[in-house]
């Protein structure tokens, strides 16, 4: 097995955002926009995506806070974050189980 393939059966929980009021999916949206506007590139997983962030600071706090948010309203989602050596890019890699590649195929679209 390759260091990027799963070593564990993930949950099986549905895929479903726990946030209802409109405004906060709104913000939501908008601070999702905004990290992930810096993507450099986009690899496809088995289970998800790996998407590859600039290696400074700032894009470091913004991927931590980012992290913290979405486990709170999608629980679904396994996070990995990856910081390459001398402030090289950051990986943040997204993956779950059966469904969610789907359901980030369609979100990555949408940012």
């Amino acid at each position: 097995m390759s260091r990027d393939e799963l070593e564990y059966e993930p949950k099986a929980l549905p895929i479903a955002c726990t946030l209802t009021d409109a405004g906060e999916i709104e913000s939501r949206r908008a601070s999702i926009e905004a990290v992930f506007a810096g993507v450099t590139e986009k690899r496809e997983l088995a289970d998800g995506y790996e998407l590859l962030f600039p290696g400074d600071d700032d894009y470091a706090r913004r991927l931590m806070q980012f992290v913290e948010a979405e486990r709170k309203c999608c629980p679904f989602f396994i996070f990995e974050l990856v910081f390459e050596q001398s402030s090289g890019p950051i990986h943040l890699r997204l993956r779950g189980g059966s469904g969610v590649k789907d359901f980030l195929n369609d979100w990555l679209k949408a940012l």
